[in-house]
């Protein structure tokens, strides 16, 4: 009896603690101004800012107040101060429900650059933060037991992202790259182009058409879930996509699980079907060798040959004029000599 009535209440504290909405993180001034300066070590050669000042801009934007009366404006000023110099031509890589496909594709700006990847992004990635006008429960103006549930109308949360996320899709140029969940449908009943999405709300409509060559659209699947119910190219919400992309006068590519992206996350399930071409690949590869390698035994042993009826051929050619030399001298001699 006893421990069902503890089964009972492990449960109901898990749901409570789903369904009640968290406060802001805790040491939330400490962590931003640490990735800030980690950031700045990180990348050395591109950014150099003031991390205290950083911070009383970003707290300024929702401290003591209200998280429902927050705006966009009130976040300008810290996009403002940190901007996104970091974001360079043909480098840009959005992302619409692949999150960890994205980041690990993107490899911290080494391959490509996420919204999460520059500064403004990076420092509060995964955090949560609202204020309070209680003054007697913080003394920082911040709510660090629960924050609203953010909806349309307290969507505080849209506020800096929405903001942030257009202000990437400004600084992006030359080749830019999406990528997108093919398995999503299957999977949530969400399409991979969602119409109230940040990349369809934000991101798409404020890329800089003139200075936008192409849109490559990365389309990927869950690897080992087999599904029927999948979106790919020119089919679905890709397509819708696509049309809208090209409605703005952008030219897109679109690609099913482009390899460069395939072999990142095939190494966490080797064994998968859709991951076979890797033997398959060292399979051609060994016979491409094997074949090769019979071509130049067959090509040795013919010039082997060649050259050994050359030699012989020489040897005797040799051996005919030294004899047709000595009979001639020999001739010569016995005609000086007879009397």
């Amino acid at each position: 009896m006893f421990q069902a009535v503890l089964l009972y209440l492990t449960i109901f504290s898990n749901l409570v603690s789903l369904t009640v909405p968290k406060g802001s993180t805790t040491h939330l001034r400490e962590i931003v101004i640490g990735r800030c300066w980690d950031y700045q070590r990180l990348k050395s050669h591109e950014v150099t800012k003031n991390c205290s000042k950083i911070w009383g801009i970003f707290s300024k934007a929702f401290a003591y107040k209200d998280p429902c009366s927050v705006s966009l404006a009130d976040y300008k000023p810290y996009f403002d101060e940190v901007g996104m110099d970091i974001v360079k031509p043909n480098k840009s890589l959005f992302w619409s429900g692949t999150y960890k496909e994205a980041h690990l594709f993107s490899d911290f700006d080494s391959r490509f650059t996420t919204l999460e990847d520059t500064m403004a992004g990076w420092m509060v990635n995964n955090l949560t933060w609202c204020g309070t006008q209680d003054n007697t429960t913080s003394g920082d103006g911040i709510d660090y037991s629960s924050c609203p549930a953010s909806n349309k109308n307290c969507d505080y949360i849209t506020h800096f992202w929405g903001q942030a996320s257009e202000r990437f899709a400004k600084k992006a140029s030359g080749i830019v790259r999406v990528l997108v969940n093919g398995s999503r449908l299957s999977a949530s009943g969400y399409p991979a182009f969602k119409n109230d999405s940040y990349f369809a709300t934000w991101e798409l409509p404020n890329l800089r058409v003139k200075e936008v060559t192409n849109l490559v659209v990365l389309v990927v699947h869950t690897i080992g879930v087999d599904s029927t119910n999948l979106e790919s190219c020119g089919k679905g919400s890709i397509k819708l996509l696509q049309d809208t992309a090209s409605n703005r006068g952008i030219k897109t590519t679109c690609y099913d699980d482009p390899d460069q992206v395939q072999h990142l996350l095939c190494a966490d399930h080797p064994l998968a079907k859709e991951c076979i071409f890797f033997k398959n690949s060292e399979r051609k590869i060994s016979q491409t060798v094997n074949q090769g390698w019979k071509g130049w035994k067959v090509l040795a042993i013919t010039l082997s040959a060649v050259v050994g009826v050359c030699l012989i051929a020489a040897a005797v050619l040799f051996i005919c004029r030294r004899r047709l030399v000595n009979g001639m001298f020999s001739v010569g001699y016995k005609n000086h000599t007879d009397p």
